[in-house]
């Protein structure tokens, strides 16, 4: 159970779990693993998907910070990279921090505009390969962003998920963040 003072929101996967009426077409290939998370949600689990916004805006300190699933400009699909050069007009400025995840991959970065982007990696999923899971912890007291990897038996995560005929491409995802 989430603490209650817990901030949560809508990612990709999640809108398709909760919107039955509103999914992309063609269907992607992992939606059989969609249907299967619906099957074994409860109605409780559904109606917080229900409550769940694809970004969030919040004030702590001195600080903005943005949070969006994907990015500003497309907050469930949309993708920033650590290797992108390119300049956004939602950039984040001074004092703001444009929090995201869809790419599951770590960054900090500091934009010219004095703001930061930040996506803490992915528990799940890393995608950088032989990448630890990891998340983010942010002080904003002292400004540190601290990236947070951890290790677990995902060789047993990784055969449980094959003996349900999971989502191929979850799997490997895994097996890469255990290779070398």
């Amino acid at each position: 159970k989430l603490p209650s003072d817990s901030i949560s929101i809508l990612g990709n996967h999640d809108i398709m779990i909760r919107d039955t009426d509103n999914l992309p077409s063609p269907l992607p290939e992992y939606y059989p693993v969609i249907l299967q998370n619906r099957a074994e949600l409860s109605f409780k689990g559904i109606d917080w998907l229900n409550s769940l916004n694809p970004s969030k805006v919040l004030n702590l300190l001195n600080y903005k910070l943005k949070l969006f699933h994907g990015t500003p400009d497309n907050p469930i699909n949309g993708r920033f990279y650590p290797d992108n050069d390119n300049q956004y007009d939602w950039f984040p400025k001074e004092n703001e921090l444009v929090l995201m995840g869809h790419t599951h991959y770590p960054l900090a970065f500091q934009c010219l505009s004095g703001g930061w982007i930040i996506n803490p990696g992915s528990v799940g999923q890393p995608r950088k390969k032989g990448a630890k899971p990891s998340f983010c912890i942010i002080d904003l007291d002292d400004f540190k962003v601290e990236f947070v990897e951890f290790s677990y038996d995902v060789q047993s995560a990784i055969a449980e998920l094959e003996s349900v005929n999971w989502y191929p491409r979850a799997i490997e995802s895994l097996k890469r963040s255990i290779s070398n």
